[in-house]
C-alpha cells in the first residue's frame, strides 16, 4: 500500500517538479537585459510638443509637462523657448530639442 502510495505521489509531482526546472517561454533570452537597457539610453529623454509663445509668457509641453523658462524637466534647464525648439541646459552642456516637422496640407487655389 505505501509503494502504491509513494507511486501515486512521485506521478502527480513528477510534472510540477519538471515544469520548475524549465526554461520560461515568455522569459527574454539570456543577455538581453544589458541590451535593453543600452537601448533606453539612447532614447531622447527630452520630447517637445508643443510651444506657446505669447506676449505675457512664453510655455513649452516637454514629456508631457508644460515647462517655462527656468524650470527643470530630466534634470535639465529650460534656458529659452522659441517657436519651433527650446534651449536646455544640463551639467553645463546647452542643447536644442525640436517639435517634430509636420507637412500642413494647404486647399487647392480657388477654394
Amino acid at each position: 500500500m505505501k509503494l502504491l502510495t509513494g507511486l501515486i505521489v512521485l506521478l502527480l509531482l513528477g510534472p510540477v517538479v519538471h515544469a520548475a526546472s524549465e526554461r520560461d517561454p515568455m522569459r527574454p533570452p539570456a543577455g538581453t537585459e544589458e541590451l535593453s537597457a543600452q537601448v533606453t539610453q539612447e532614447q531622447p529623454r527630452w520630447i517637445l510638443q508643443s510651444v506657446l509663445i505669447s506676449g505675457q509668457r512664453n510655455i513649452a509641453v516637454i514629456n508631457q509637462r508644460t515647462v517655462s523658462v527656468g524650470d527643470y524637466i530630466n534634470g535639465a534647464r529650460v534656458v529659452a523657448i522659441h517657436p519651433g525648439f527650446v534651449r536646455l541646459s544640463k551639467t553645463n552642456e546647452v542643447f536644442v530639442i525640436r517639435l517634430p516637422s509636420l507637412s500642413v496640407k494647404r486647399p487647392a487655389s480657388g477654394q
